[in-house]
């Protein structure tokens, strides 16, 4: 059964911690290892299915929301459904698309690329 889960990054087991860190930190250069870097208590949803992870989604304490999901899981609700649980838990929230299938999905969650979305 695929579930979300929120927690604080650094509250996350040492298990769980590390496949987040390898489905997108592999060359710690991208914006969410730098952030989790930075801020190493900010919120965190995982999406889990069988003890693996799908996918994952952060927030700054600036509201931005960063997403994550495994290709094999694109296409499936995964995004979807982590994006749902952030609005019911942050009013405001920042995104920012960086390719033509991010922005697609912001639009169809109802988040716009550069602006603040009030839930």
């Amino acid at each position: 059964m695929r579930r979300v889960y929120r927690k604080p990054f650094s509250a996350w087991s040492k298990k769980i911690q590390n496949q987040l860190w390898k489905l997108n930190f592999g060359e710690h250069d991208g914006q969410m290892y730098r952030q989790i870097e930075y801020e190493p208590d900010l919120d965190t949803f995982v999406m889990i299915e069988s003890n693996e992870v799908l996918g994952w989604a952060m927030v700054t304490e600036g509201g931005w929301a960063m997403f994550y999901v495994r290709d094999k899981y694109r296409r499936e609700g995964v995004a979807t459904r982590l994006a749902k649980r952030i609005k019911r838990q942050h009013k405001k929230l920042r995104v920012d698309g960086w390719d033509a299938g991010s922005c697609k999905f912001f639009e169809s969650t109802g988040l716009s690329r550069h602006q603040e979305i009030y839930g």
